[in-house]
């Protein structure tokens, strides 16, 4: 491994107990301060013969972890299958010089272990692999090309898995595993799109970022197993340690993971160009990105990015890194280029947009999952969006509903409550108050508990507010975040939303089927606003279309042209 943590070595205490609580805290600050023998990040770790530039922006962890089966070819819901689409007929670039330091045989067997073990917990997490042929194939070609067009040495075997998720998001892990979703599929508009994020997440498994970030969470561990025995031995306030090693712990864990961002794009848009795909793609596909995640924060009538758009909360669009991104294609050679102008959106035609049925559907202010079979409605005024993992309904005035579910485990509500949902709320907070009296909820088709608790949230005092369900082996449960001016408000309206949470009748008609994404070739008299007219949204409708085909505010479509639209049963 090219990357490990120094060993720490903790300050000395201070002479004497500290006294005050500005003293225990600065002697939590020391302590912690060990960190900074790891500071440095990936780019200060290079290799000499590493030609990409280096610099810095952020990464999660767990997207870092999981990867696929060759040709995605597991069994899922959706999409129809389809015929393969044959090899893009170009000349093959010429190829990078290999990696000076490539992994060992041992290495490889052992990232390949890793990769493999995440893999189906990857998997389920994003609801299963994409069961369309065409789809897999065509990404699979791009990732071949890509591979073999830069030599990459990291892994001695590359599969690539499409996941069934309407979120966009793409990552990797140990072993030669590469991810992209659903959503970031439908949502790009050229096969140079898709190669830069393929690129982008080569590059990351070339330089070895997951195993030197679990390294990294590995030393860190240590380091405040050694930094808590210190502060006990020397009286300091554990409560005061605690917070601050966790909020100096993810700065430093951030500027490292930044240095592992920026060394993958430049990495990418190099791997990107030497198999013939335009290097400005990866600044595109940015771009795209961040408009699509206004557009759906503004649908919501919230101020923050969406939480369907996980590849920036992972991979953020700065200003600064589009302009690097940019300045970077700009300066890169490229050899002969593939042209094969239909080959996405060929590939894409047809894939469901959006949520599906393991998912459950947004339709207005109510949500519906037949595949679990129940339904809720969110309060007036409220509006609602979904991923894979909670459906949030925000309210213009800042209170938000979140709505998830939680394995059982033989717990009674009352000791969820107390237990698990508390102590997320103190690992959330920094500071949480007193739990209220547990009392019996009014849902009239599940048991239910409702609770509430004072928490320090960024400007004063919150209040969060819980209603939990039993379904059997399942806790649901709905989580209301307001401020403390705004609870009474924020407790009458999670009550009307629990009241509307019920099972699905049999033969209940839901009205809920997937979206699909349509390609179609525009006509003579289609405009922009005619065709995105045809969108099945009630709002922003024509910023929709514009960010859905790449299109520019002052872009025109032309006859015979190929737009994509979204298609609701």
């Amino acid at each position: 491994m090219t990357f490990s943590c120094p060993t720490p070595s903790p300050a000395a205490p201070p002479t004497g107990r500290p006294r005050s609580r500005t003293e225990r805290r600065a002697w939590a600050l020391l302590l912690i301060a060990v960190l900074a023998g790891c500071a440095g990040g990936p780019a200060a770790q290079r290799t000499a013969s590493s030609s990409a530039p280096q610099s810095s922006e952020p990464q999660d962890q767990t997207a870092r972890a999981g990867a696929p089966a060759p040709s995605i070819s597991e069994p899922s819901r959706s999409a129809p299958s389809r015929s393969a689409p044959s090899p893009p007929q170009v000349s093959a670039p010429p190829t990078s010089a290999p990696p000076s330091n490539p992994p060992s045989p041992e290495e490889l067997a052992a990232a390949r272990r890793v990769g493999a073990e995440i893999h189906p917990r990857i998997l389920a997490r994003y609801g299963g692999a994409l069961d369309d042929p065409r789809a897999a194939a065509y990404v699979s070609t791009i990732g071949r090309r890509l591979i073999d067009a830069s030599a990459l040495r990291a892994s001695d075997r590359w599969t690539f898995t499409i996941l069934d998720t309407g979120e966009v998001n793409a990552f990797a892990s140990p072993g030669g595993y590469v991810y992209v979703t659903r959503g970031l599929l439908t949502l790009a508009n050229k096969e140079d799109d898709v190669a830069a994020v393929l690129g982008h997440e080569l590059g990351h498994i070339e330089s070895r970022h997951a195993e030197q970030r679990l390294e990294l969470m590995r030393r860190v561990g240590e380091i405040r197993t050694e930094a808590e025995a210190q502060a006990r031995s020397e009286g300091v306030d554990l409560e005061d340690l605690e917070r601050d090693f966790r909020q100096i712990s993810q700065v430093f864990l951030a500027r490292f993971t930044q240095d592992q961002e920026l060394e993958a794009d430049s990495d990418g848009i190099e791997i990107a160009a030497l198999a013939g795909y335009e290097p400005i793609g990866q600044a595109r596909m940015l771009e795209r990105m961040q408009a699509q995640s206004e557009i759906e924060a503004r649908a919501v009538g919230a101020a923050a990015a969406s939480r369907r758009m996980r590849f920036l909360s992972t991979h953020p669009a700065t200003p600064e890194r589009l302009e690097r991104a940019r300045r970077i294609a700009a300066e890169t050679p490229t050899g002969p280029r593939v042209r094969r102008a239909d080959a996405h959106l060929d590939a894409v035609d047809g894939l469901i947009f959006g949520d599906d049925e393991s998912q459950g559907f947004v339709r207005g202010r109510d949500f519906v999952h037949p595949e679990l079979g129940f339904r809720f409605k969110a309060p007036p005024g409220y509006r609602l969006s979904n991923s894979a993992r909670e459906v949030v309904a925000r309210h213009p005035q800042g209170r938000v509903i979140v709505f998830d579910g939680r394995p059982k485990n033989g717990m009674s509500l009352s000791e969820f409550i107390r237990g698990p949902w508390s102590a997320e709320l103190r690992a959330r907070f920094a500071g949480l108050g007193a739990l209220s009296p547990i009392e019996r909820g009014s849902n009239q088709d599940f048991q239910s508990r409702r609770a509430a608790a004072p928490v320090q949230v960024e400007g004063g005092v919150g209040r969060v507010q819980i209603v939990a369900f039993d379904a059997g082996d399942t806790i649901y449960r709905l989580t209301a975040l307001s401020s403390d001016r705004q609870a009474a408000t924020a407790a009458a309206e999670l009550e009307v939303m629990s009241r509307s949470f019920r099972r699905l009748t049999d033969g209940e008609p839901t009205g809920a089927r997937p979206d699909r994404l349509r390609v179609v070739t525009v006509r003579p008299g289609d405009t922009v606003d005619t065709l995105a007219a045809r969108l099945p949204y009630a709002r922003l409708k024509t910023e929709r279309f514009r960010v859905l085909n790449g299109l520019g505010l002052l872009d025109r479509v032309r006859p015979g042209m190929r737009v994509k639209l979204i298609e609701r049963f």
